[in-house]
């Protein structure tokens, strides 16, 4: 899966839970996990995709993208509002994708061994403070959001492609708020898109949760 959608704790399989490491080499494993994410905007009960989420923004230099799958419990949950705020302060345009996949629906959801409901979210990131004057950058203050449901997972490649290049064309094309626009591969309707203006600050969850769940 990308991220790992494990916990630390609860019923079941847990972060490092594995066979082939001890007591000792987990308690280790979890130590340092603590300690990679200690004052940043992940916390452990969202499981390691927070943590993955904000070790990327580390390494991640101006206008240039990361994308993960994640769950959509990014979208909602208390878990995650700490790193939604750091996606709505540190990238500039974000695009989510979220598939009507998961047990909820009965249909298989785009990681391995998992019924979780799921989104694909790909991020842009704005200059630091130091990029800023070093290279004398007009910041944008604002955050342009896409959002795009897909009516099923797209498991084959040839047909995920098309579906990847109309996406994009649309998230390239200029429309109206609220504008419902439909993703279509010839006359077939695969998707919605909708485009949320560019905000100086959004509560990324409640507009997410709003747009992007009533199509699931």
């Amino acid at each position: 899966m990308n991220p790992p959608y494990t916990r630390t704790k609860g019923r079941g399989s847990s972060a490092f839970d594995l066979t082939y490491i001890s007591d000792r080499e987990r308690s280790l494993c979890q130590k340092r996990w603590g300690n990679l994410i200690r004052n940043k905007p992940a916390e452990k009960t969202a499981g390691m995709a927070a943590s993955f989420l904000v070790l990327a923004n580390q390494k991640l230099k101006f206008k240039r993208r990361m994308g993960f799958v994640l769950p959509i419990t990014f979208c909602r949950a208390d878990s995650w509002s700490k790193t939604r705020q750091m996606m709505e302060l540190e990238f500039d345009e974000i695009i989510v994708i979220a598939p009507q996949v998961g047990s909820a629906l009965g249909k298989k959801a785009l990681s391995a061994d998992t019924n979780l409901a799921e989104m694909m979210l790909v991020a842009k990131k704005k200059p630091t403070r130091h990029e800023i004057e070093q290279f004398k950058i007009q910041p944008n203050k604002s955050v342009r959001i896409n959002c795009v449901t897909l009516h099923a997972s797209i498991i084959e490649i040839g047909r995920a492609s098309i579906i990847a290049n109309e996406v994009t064309r649309v998230c390239n094309d200029k429309y109206e708020y609220d504008t419902i626009v439909p993703i279509k591969v010839g006359n077939e309707n695969v998707g919605v898109y909708m485009f949320l203006k560019e905000m100086a600050r959004v509560n990324l969850g409640i507009h997410l949760e709003s747009i992007i769940l009533k199509f699931l």
